[in-house]
């Protein structure tokens, strides 16, 4: 019989973490960690709600997983001196081996029941975009993906079939008791296949608002609110978008801008009488575009847009133009900034990028051309260097 044995790594005081080896895996702890694959990692308070089991039962399975070599336990000092555990996590061989272990044929059942149910929902539910293309995903390139992402997507689906914001720490604790679990980064490919979008436009951290400022006004709630009423940017949320109404512009002009510093700027210089403004952040989310085009209704025609001198720049202002509908002409985005000490010299991606924007013709193949022939990029900051 091999030798089971157990360390100490101390992390620092009054902390340290087991790890085990030697001792062969037990069947019941063998079906545990299959289930595991699907929450590597989790807080020993919430171990039982996370694993399905009770808590006796789960701690003495997840210990012969530690002394098999294929989990670890962190455990800290308590007041009286005493080691409690606060932590269970897989190793690299467990990760490894749960990965491996049969699926768990009770997730193909709920996933089975939830698609069933979806077709005799309300028409508003059956409506919904994401949830549509949720059902479809699950029921065929869905089915060959890991439990994990499975486990993720339906609950998800849940929540919008509730009407809720699905939020992603939220979702990391119900699934697997820890908030820290689930990190959209690790899943994020999949779940925008899944979601038929940008996965964090459905499942988020926290609430999405728009920053804006200018010339318009709206009625929400029996209020007239004025968009220069918050300086540097009033934020409208998507509730506040959803609820607005009798939306007016000032006038005709909408400036959309990509960095944050250059947005409060270019606001706080006093930006001109009846402009509306928008911070874009990158390319515009699901809620940025709504409202524009609720700005477009209202009266805007015309369009500019400042952003960075380089291929994403300038991929930007083409994604606001496809959004706006009508042309979207450059702000501040001239070639003498390429001549600043801030330039910096392009990779053989910029310039590929580049050739084929200058090829497309269009409001940036002008400025593409002029990035290339320069040879460097320059972010849009470098407006109010030395000024």
């Amino acid at each position: 019989m091999a030798e089971i044995r157990r360390t100490v790594a101390e992390q620092a005081p009054g902390r340290r973490t087991i790890r085990g080896a030697g001792a062969e895996m037990m069947p019941d702890a063998q079906r545990l960690l299959g289930r595991m694959a699907d929450g590597h990692a989790g807080l020993w308070r919430t171990l039982a709600r996370a694993l399905g089991l009770d808590h006796p039962t789960a701690e003495r399975l997840v210990w012969q997983l530690v002394d098999a070599g294929l989990a670890e336990v962190e455990q800290i000092r308590d007041r009286k001196g005493d080691w409690q555990p606060v932590r269970w996590r897989l190793t690299p061989e467990g990760m490894a081996r749960s990965q491996a272990q049969p699926k768990d044929d009770r997730l193909a059942g709920e996933i089975s029941e939830f698609v069933g149910q979806f077709e005799h929902s309300t028409t508003a539910v059956r409506n919904h975009p994401v949830l549509q293309q949720i059902v479809a995903w699950l029921s065929s390139e869905g089915q060959t993906a890991s439990q994990r992402t499975q486990r993720v997507v339906l609950a998800v689906a849940r929540e919008l079939t509730d009407g809720r914001q699905p939020m992603e720490r939220v979702l990391a604790v119900a699934l697997f008791g820890n908030s820290k679990a689930l990190r959209l980064a690790d899943l994020r490919e999949d779940l925008t296949r899944a979601f038929g979008r940008p996965a964090e436009h459905v499942l988020r951290r926290h609430a999405v608002a728009v920053r804006t400022y200018g010339g318009f006004s709206f009625t929400i709630s029996g209020e007239r609110i004025g968009g220069l009423w918050s300086r540097p940017w009033l934020a409208l949320t998507e509730a506040t978008l959803g609820g607005m109404t009798d939306l007016t512009v000032d006038g005709d002009t909408l400036v959309t801008i990509e960095n944050l510093t250059c947005f409060e700027r270019y606001v706080d210089e006093g930006c001109p009488d009846g402009q509306v403004v928008l911070w874009t952040g990158g390319f515009l989310g699901e809620a940025e575009i709504r409202w524009v085009q609720r700005l477009l209704v209202a009266g805007i025609r015309q369009v500019r847009h400042w952003g960075d001198l380089d291929p994403d720049g300038l991929a930007i202002l083409l994604h606001v133009e496809s959004v706006a509908g009508i042309p979207v002409r450059p702000l501040r985005m001239t070639a003498g900034l390429l001549k600043t000490a801030l330039a910096r010299e392009l990779t053989d991606r910029d310039r590929e990028a580049l050739q084929r924007q200058a090829s497309e013709g269009g409001p940036v193949a002008e400025l593409a051309l002029g990035i290339l022939a320069r040879g460097s990029k320059v972010e849009q900051e470098a407006w109010y260097v030395g000024k």
